[in-house]
């Protein structure tokens, strides 16, 4: 019986765990947890923002890979990815590090975009954002 080298046996071994790391990588992912696009609410209505494989934390926290905060774009594109998110009423920074407000929104239609940032309010390049939720507002 003839046995693989120590080195090359190494090297398979190596080779066979960064391939099973690779294949379980997950990328990360932002949605809304408690509406759904065509949903009809009232004002003021609560949002949860949920994500997979990203930690949420405080703005403060700095610039950290793989960590940050939402952001909600109401009825705008989305910003640019090496760009800070504006500040305004249809940019809101959730930079606390919270998952979950209440929208006041007056009776009308609306698209929902959540977006994930750095702790600067650079989004990530490519960006993490959720599919645009459509709601409407009754009252």
């Amino acid at each position: 019986m003839k046995t693989i080298p120590t080195k090359f046996g190494f090297l398979l071994l190596f080779g066979a765990i960064a391939a099973i790391v690779a294949c379980n990588k997950k990328e990360p992912r932002v949605y809304f947890g408690n509406l759904k696009s065509g949903q009809q609410v009232e004002s003021p209505f609560k949002v949860e923002m949920k994500c997979e494989n990203l930690v949420v934390e405080p703005a403060s926290k700095g610039v950290n890979e793989g960590h940050g905060h939402f952001h909600i774009i109401i009825n705008s594109p989305m910003p640019p990815a090496n760009s800070p998110i504006p500040v305004d009423p249809m940019h809101i920074h959730y930079g606390q590090g919270q998952n979950e407000t209440e929208l006041n929104l007056p009776p009308g239609e609306y698209d929902l975009l959540l977006q994930f940032a750095y702790g600067n309010h650079v989004p990530y390049d490519p960006q993490i954002t959720s599919d645009i939720l459509h709601v409407t507002v009754t009252k």
